[in-house]
């Protein structure tokens, strides 16, 4: 089984348990700013007594949003490295429901066991300047 783990839109977590060139679970979960919150309970849920069957996860490393990014990455990642099987990024860009799972299962072919680093597409915009007063004293 591969586990594909999407949060780069931001405003939705997208997982899909793939077997045998099929979908076999999808969730798509409203988590606007609430990823960290919302991620981990959604992929214990949906692997549920399977874990050990997982054999792949697959994840969006971007482009996307910086945080929402870093969180699926991680899990991802620390998934793959716990459970001791390939971890395999995807472009946001070549992502379609009818060509995910040959898309995987190209990309697993050509990969080893390791780590998926993320691709932001831009530099992060974490905080906006505010002037800020202390003491009288404007700052930025």
């Amino acid at each position: 089984m591969i586990l594909f783990i999407d949060t780069a839109g931001g405003d939705n977590i997208i997982l899909k348990l793939l077997n045998k060139n099929k979908i076999v679970k999808n969730v798509n979960l409203p988590a606007k700013y609430q990823q960290s919150e919302k991620l981990l309970p959604a992929v214990s849920g949906l692997l549920k007594n399977k874990a050990g069957n997982l054999k792949t996860v697959a994840v969006v490393n971007g482009p996307g949003k910086f945080t929402a990014l870093r969180i699926g990455i991680a899990v991802a990642n620390t998934l793959a490295y716990a459970l001791n099987i390939p971890v395999v990024a995807l472009s946001a860009s070549e992502i379609t429901d009818n060509d995910l799972i040959e898309i995987i299962n190209k990309k697993i072919s050509k990969h080893k066991i390791g780590y998926v680093k993320p691709m932001y597409g831009q530099e992060p915009n974490i905080t906006t300047k505010q002037e800020v007063r202390h003491g009288g004293n404007k700052t930025c």
